[in-house]
């Protein structure tokens, strides 16, 4: 939030400085900073088809690593967790603004297993564990990242991360 603020602070003070110095023909120019936005699975701005809750076998389910962890009795869940499923065709979405994107989670089969685009190109292969795959080097303009479930060795979705450049348009 510092590096935030800080940027926008500094934008400010260049529109004042432009505005002041404008007649002697001066000008300001602020270098655009990265910020990495990570968004949780359990965001509503994940959408997930064909539901982001049921039966894994049909749909996306909230799973948690250390099964102790799951919810009991309609309790709320407590420990590292992801979106899972092993249904063949599923998919999640999440429409963002950046130069970059990252795709955390796992697979119980391969990399194969699961298909990560953004308006259509694909994101670099991952590992099955851990960062399943990105792409840098985006223009800063409006993206729309889909993940579609192509085997049933079972996805987990546990964090999208995607980087902003604020400042000057990139």
């Amino acid at each position: 939030m510092g590096t935030a603020r800080s940027a926008l602070a500094k934008m400010r003070y260049c529109h004042l400085l432009q505005l002041l110095l404008l007649g002697y023909g001066w000008t300001c120019t602020i270098i655009a900073t990265p910020i990495n936005i990570t968004v949780s699975h359990l965001s509503p701005t994940v959408s997930y088809t064909p539901s982001r809750s049921g039966d894994s076998e049909n749909t996306w389910n909230v799973t948690y690593i250390d099964p102790q962890d799951a919810p009991n009795n309609g309790s709320i869940g407590d420990g590292p967790s992801s979106h899972y499923t092993t249904f063949n065709d599923a998919s999640a979405s999440l429409g963002f603004v950046g130069t970059a994107i990252y795709v955390y989670g796992y697979t119980n089969g391969s990399t194969d297993d699961v298909s990560l685009r953004i308006d259509g190109q694909k994101l670099n292969k991952g590992e099955k564990d851990g960062l399943l795959g990105w792409k840098e080097g985006l223009k800063n303009q409006w993206w729309d990242l889909a993940v579609n479930v192509t085997g049933s060795g079972g996805v987990g979705i546990q964090a999208i991360t995607f980087t902003v450049n604020f400042g000057n348009k990139g």
